[in-house]
């Protein structure tokens, strides 16, 4: 069972997570033989509008893709872990990148020149259908992340947020569900376009509620039912 197969008990089936980890890809007939780049966390893998010419697979470590407002705002986008793949976005046509890419936790990559992946999507069907069902899932996160955006108070995005992390990412726990990926509060807040204390207040209100425990990095959520109530309410 693949991550976005998961089922968490009383989590909306149309709710998915921001952060794409533990995919089930092999990525071999394009990595085989190239070597690894470590990459500190905020080192800038490429600019909106550059040149495409590398593919990025990931191997650990998590790479976020941001667009940025006229006044230099970094606007989320999603969030790339293992197995998935940077800089496809716009290699083909317009052969430019449609975002910039940013180390959210340091990270290994492999690099693959844009013509050897070409190369290698038509070569191995295998590669092709890997891509285009990566493509799928990237495709679900920016959807999901527009309703986040629509969902007005910091609270009700950082619970957003939970929910799609725990419907992916969720594992029972005696207190309720455990979200087995860790995160920070930076992360969280890039993700919900919100500041780092709008995020720790959140935090704060949803633990004072009971619907929440931190546990280190760790996030588990005691009661999904009320955390989807709080998210959904209109008020």
């Amino acid at each position: 069972m693949t991550p976005a197969q998961h089922p968490a008990n009383g989590v909306a089936r149309h709710c998915r997570a921001f952060w794409l980890e533990g995919l089930g890809y092999d990525w071999q007939a394009l990595t085989r033989g190239r070597t690894q780049r470590r990459l500190a966390r905020e080192a800038v893998l490429f600019h909106e509008g550059g040149t495409a010419s590398m593919l990025y697979v990931v191997v650990q470590g998590r790479v976020r893709l941001v667009t940025y407002s006229a006044a230099g705002r970094e606007r989320h986008l999603a969030v790339i872990g293992p197995n998935g793949l940077v800089g496809d976005c716009g290699m083909v046509d317009p052969g430019r990148h449609l975002t910039s890419a940013v180390v959210s936790a340091d990270a290994m990559v492999y690099e693959v020149p844009v013509p050897e992946a070409l190369k290698a999507m038509q070569a191995e069907a295998i590669i092709l259908r890997q891509v285009l069902a990566f493509s799928d899932q990237r495709f679900q996160v920016m959807m999901h992340h527009h309703d986040l955006l629509s969902a007005g108070a910091a609270i009700k995005r950082v619970s957003f947020a939970l929910l799609g992390l725990v419907h992916v990412y969720g594992v029972p726990d005696a207190c309720g569900h455990r979200i087995r990926i860790g995160f920070t509060q930076e992360e969280m807040a890039s993700l919900c376009s919100i500041s780092r204390v709008s995020v720790s207040t959140a935090f704060g209100e949803l633990a004072g509620r009971g619907l929440v425990l931190r546990d280190g990095r760790r996030v588990i959520v005691r009661d999904v039912a009320a955390l989807q109530a709080l998210a959904q309410d209109s008020a």
